[in-house]
């Protein structure tokens, strides 16, 4: 049975309305949403599972990190 998470994905932290959104790739709505980018980057680490890829960007858009997140499944 699949499961939804965010193994093998993209996570994206961006700049919308003033606060800052956590999107997973391809996704039209936001994951969770925060005041500030560090909180968002934190929330962005807690929704990853698996092998994703966190790419935060600054306000204008551009990217400004990208941080790789490798867990390896409990069993």
């Amino acid at each position: 049975m699949a499961t939804k998470s965010f193994a093998a994905g993209k996570l994206h932290v961006i700049s919308r309305s003033g606060q800052w959104a956590v999107t997973r790739q391809g996704a039209s709505r936001a994951s969770k949403i925060a005041e500030s980018q560090g909180d968002a980057v934190d929330a962005a680490k807690r929704l990853a599972s698996g092998k994703a890829e966190i790419v935060v960007h600054r306000r204008d858009g551009t990217v400004s990190k990208r941080i790789g997140i490798n867990r390896a499944a409990a069993r």
